[in-house]
């Protein structure tokens, strides 16, 4: 009975990896393509409801979560700019897996196929040709082998089991890697054509440049508009000196309002009760190079 058992579980597990395997490509190979939102999200919908006919399921619940996962992924990716790798993946996973809840499938397989937009689509395809490096995540890592994991079935949930300890601990090992090693930073985007500048703060692990680099693969609007590669402008682990900093430098070159400045809001509000605290704490760490502008 055992040797059976484990035949059947080895089985679903190299069934999985393969299967895995080939929606990895599928989803690398529409990002490859490229295309606006709309088109996107068409071919991730086919290609999500071919891979689930061929597995025997229905091509109208995988067209279903295909449709709903990259809708989603693109939200994430686009106005999640604050989220970590880590945090844009898991979330993507979630989304999937309760979408497919909800039309009467695996929640493992809609969390597979979400997760893999997310990193074989959106995060492989930077936009940049040189002097992008994302940063590394366990989660991102865990992920595969978690989903080969998950494919294995047998009368308790073993492979879920593993499955969801190997995520908890990548999710875990991330976030205390996030809290040892990161860093925030201030920085410039110029257009050349305008001269205006943009003054904007991000924060994450790496070097300055490649979290600043990371942030500008997000502004996909300054972008389009015509502004350069980012500039790094000064680093550090204070959340306040660097708060602090951006408004300075935003009151540097003119403040909110000035033709010369992007920005269109304050980096701290005039209101704000930390300003001054803000303020001192850049003062301290960079010098003074404007004078406080709240109330």
């Amino acid at each position: 009975m055992f040797p059976a058992n484990l035949w059947t579980a080895t089985k679903s597990a190299f069934t999985g990896g393969f299967w895995s395997t080939l929606d990895a490509m599928a989803n690398y190979g529409i990002g490859s393509i490229g295309g606006d939102w709309y088109t996107k999200i068409a071919l991730h919908s086919i290609s999500d409801g071919t891979m689930e006919a061929l597995q025997g399921g229905h091509f109208e619940h995988g067209l279903y979560v295909g449709m709903v996962s990259a809708s989603g992924n693109e939200l994430i990716s686009g106005y999640g700019s604050h989220m970590t790798d880590a945090q844009r993946i898991a979330s993507s996973a979630v989304l999937g897996g309760v979408v497919s809840e909800i039309g009467g499938g695996k929640f493992a397989n809609g969390a597979m196929t979400s997760a893999f937009q997310m990193m074989y689509n959106h995060m492989a395809h930077t936009g940049f040709d040189d002097g992008y490096d994302d940063e590394s995540s366990y989660t991102a890592s865990a992920v595969p082998y978690a989903i080969a994991l998950s494919a294995v079935d047998g009368p308790v949930p073993v492979g879920d089991c593993i499955a969801g300890t190997l995520l908890a601990g990548a999710v875990i090992a991330d976030a205390i890697n996030d809290y040892q090693n990161k860093i925030y930073v201030t920085y410039t985007l110029t257009n050349p054509e305008t001269g205006q500048v943009y003054v904007g703060r991000t924060s994450g692990t790496g070097t300055p440049q490649q979290i600043a680099n990371r942030r500008y693969y997000k502004h996909g609007l300054k972008k389009a508009l015509g502004f350069g590669r980012p500039v790094v402008d000064r680093y550090s682990k204070s959340y306040s000196a660097i708060r602090g900093r951006e408004q300075q430098l935003i009151d540097y070159y003119g403040g909110v309002g000035n033709p010369k400045v992007a920005n269109l809001i304050r980096g701290v509000a005039k209101r704000n009760p930390f300003g001054k605290k803000f303020h001192n704490s850049s003062n301290q760490y960079f010098g003074n190079i404007a004078p406080y502008s709240g109330y």
